[in-house]
């Protein structure tokens, strides 16, 4: 494989100076773009594009949209990016305050199996309507205005807006393996030569790995119900990323669509997503 080296670097015992391109082996190129010190030097050595993994991609049109908010702590800023989202076609909104489990009930518990039963209530409300698609928008999660537009004209059946985990600077969206493999994979902040490829690319084939901000059509939610295994370790985000990638379901991150994340003490976070910052 040809690399082209951003700075000078030791390859086998010799050194090659910053621009030069260099023939080596795939592990040691993998290791070299680990590090950020590497970038391919032909673009046909990359197979993560949108048309290696689903080449013949097609989704029926979505012109009827549910727009589904699960309501544990809602932000009024949230509201407002919602309710001015742009779309040409029908959309319905559903803020689903429904939390039947209280603290003093099950205070381990609480958050996490309130969130699966909130997202089982708008499936059923999702299923039992015409709708084509879902688009999940969680209630301290802030979409920019062309986020519908955007995951529409993916044409995947489950495509993903970017934002960060409040606690760490780390994005919402999963690694993409060459099928068959069902491994979720490494989240993209911690493969920042993946992250830096995805930004470039725009849109991107992903594994999920965040429910805060998803466009997912009707024959997912069709087929797949949400779950989770275990009510003191995850939400049901994981589940539900696991049962879509076993079922074949095509998914893409659209990573010009950056959402904001508002904390509890009310500061807006946006994710990092340049490759070059550690």
């Amino acid at each position: 494989m040809k690399v082209s080296l951003l700075q000078d670097t030791v390859i086998d015992g010799s050194v090659y100076w910053a621009g030069t391109t260099v023939e080596t082996d795939w592990p040691t190129a993998h290791a070299l773009e680990r590090k950020l010190i590497v970038e391919r030097a032909n673009e046909s050595d990359w197979q993560d594009t949108m048309e290696h993994f689903y080449p013949d991609r097609q989704a029926e049109p979505v012109k009827d949209v549910l727009v589904f908010t699960p309501v544990l702590r809602l932000e009024p800023e949230t509201v407002q990016a919602v309710l001015g989202l742009k779309w040409d076609g029908a959309i319905t909104f559903d803020f689903q305050r429904d939390n039947p489990i209280s603290a003093q009930d099950d205070p381990g518990k609480k958050g996490i199996a309130n969130h699966l039963h909130q997202y089982t209530r708008g499936r059923e409300t999702f299923l039992a309507g015409r709708y084509d698609a879902m688009l999940v928008v969680e209630s301290d999660i802030i979409p920019p205005p062309d986020t519908l537009t955007k995951l529409a004209a993916l044409n995947v059946d489950c495509a993903y807006g970017v934002y960060r985990f409040r606690s760490v600077d780390v994005i919402s969206i999963n690694e993409r393996y060459p099928a068959p493999n069902t491994n979720l994979g490494s989240n993209l902040s911690y493969e920042r030569y993946l992250l830096k490829r995805a930004v470039k690319l725009g849109q991107y084939p992903c594994t999920g790995g965040g429910l805060g901000c998803v466009l997912i059509r009707r024959r997912v939610l069709e087929a797949i119900e949400f779950r989770i295994e275990d009510l003191f370790t995850a939400h049901c985000d994981t589940c539900f990323c696991q049962d879509v990638l076993r079922a074949g379901f095509s998914q893409a991150a659209d990573m010009s669509v950056v959402c904001g994340h508002k904390t509890p003490e009310g500061e807006i976070l946006y994710p990092n997503l340049d490759w070059s910052m550690a």
